[in-house]
């Protein structure tokens, strides 16, 4: 698990016996800790990915719109 080592609990993974770790505290923006005491990681993260895709897919446009854009203006302007 990604994280910083828990000093001081010093409690060991019982499978590999290495020492647990402490999940980042923030995430693009996210509190972990808060996300998770309130409503569960898979919630949380659903709603965020949701929110990702939605602006990913909205950069996508404005991409593709700007190109079409271009190609209508360099290739009607010329008649």
């Amino acid at each position: 698990m990604p994280g910083k080592p828990d000093k001081v609990n010093n409690a060991k993974c019982p499978c590999c016996n290495e020492p647990l770790k402490i999940p980042f505290d923030n995430w693009w923006g996210r509190s972990i800790s808060k996300d998770f005491k309130k409503f569960g990681g898979a919630v949380v993260s659903y709603f965020w990915l949701i929110k990702l895709y939605f602006i990913s897919a909205l950069v996508v446009i404005a991409i593709y719109g700007g190109y079409l854009h271009y190609l209508s203006d360099y290739y009607c302007s010329t008649l």
